[in-house]
């Protein structure tokens, strides 16, 4: 009985200093994130567009697919801010309805990939001998597919739409999750507080959602922000070519390719897409370095 006490006290204090340390380093971390002037403009940038998201329905003057063909092709004036498209739609009420569908399709991606491979990652770092090798074989046969070609692939497989495409990119994005949880899974699992829970009798999850995932939390935070753009990107990309959002639901990559063959004489259509998608993707990775650099300071250092 002493013996477990022992090890029971050896785990509160080690669980209790990891808190301490992770509280510890998310304040300083958040300091060092204030003093940044740019992170702090795209943070600014990125708040402002996930109002615009929410409260799109509130923020657009029109329905997105509200057309009338007396004002098609107008350049920006006074009714239309931003101007129309060819089917007389109000271009800035699009816009908004597109920040609303890429910010949808990014986050449930991000969302969708931590749910499937973090448990993953964290049984492939864990897990020894025939599963551990089988779990290790699927990151690397994932790993070598290529990512967006894969999502071209499944979404003309399945169709375009927003739940096929969510689906679509979270198979491609799941493994970076998965490997990153297994790397951190390897760093911690022989520490003295996992040891000793496991001599404690602690099960697999148990331990996973007390010891390991807390410890990993910063890695994981960095991983999801550096993805965000990615994924606006390649939800662009698919839509672009006509195999992500369908109309009539707008999206910027979707508004882009429609703009091209009259860039000429509506140079309104591809310009005001091409900033929206260019700013929101430029400060969500700027913010997302800015988060890398404050949540580990020493990389700057190296």
């Amino acid at each position: 009985m002493a013996s477990t006490a022992s090890v029971g006290s050896v785990i509160g204090k080690t669980v209790g200093s990891q808190i301490a340390i992770s509280g510890g380093a998310f304040g300083a971390a958040w300091r060092r994130l204030k003093r940044n002037k740019p992170a702090t403009v795209s943070a600014v940038i990125v708040i402002l567009l996930i109002l615009v998201a929410i409260f799109a329905p509130v923020l657009a003057p029109y329905g997105y697919d509200q057309s009338n063909i007396q004002d098609a092709g107008q350049f920006p004036n006074a009714k239309h801010l931003l101007g129309t498209d060819l089917l007389g739609r109000d271009l800035l009420s699009r816009l908004i309805y597109a920040t609303r569908a890429s910010l949808l399709v990014a986050f449930a991606v991000q969302l969708a990939a931590l749910l499937v491979g973090v448990p993953f990652g964290f049984l492939a770092g864990l897990k020894r001998g025939v599963v551990e090798n089988v779990l290790n074989a699927i990151v690397m046969v994932f790993n070598a597919l290529p990512g967006f070609l894969f999502a071209l692939f499944l979404v003309t497989a399945l169709g375009s739409g927003i739940p096929q495409l969510i689906f679509a990119l979270m198979v491609t994005t799941w493994i970076g999750y998965a490997r990153i949880m297994r790397a951190e899974v390897l760093r911690l699992r022989n520490r003295d507080f996992v040891l000793a829970a496991q001599a404690l009798g602690a099960g697999s999850w148990h331990i996973a959602l007390r010891h390991l995932l807390p410890n990993s939390l910063t890695a994981l935070i960095i991983a999801v922000a550096l993805g965000i753009p990615g994924t606006i990107y390649a939800e662009a990309g698919l839509s672009f070519l006509g195999l992500g959002i369908r109309d009539p639901i707008p999206s910027w990559g979707k508004m882009i390719s429609d703009g091209i063959p009259t860039l000429r004489l509506f140079w309104h259509l591809i310009l005001f897409p091409l900033l929206a998608l260019s700013t929101t993707t430029l400060s969500f990775m700027f913010l997302a370095d800015a988060l890398r650099d404050a949540l580990d300071p020493s990389r700057g250092k190296r």
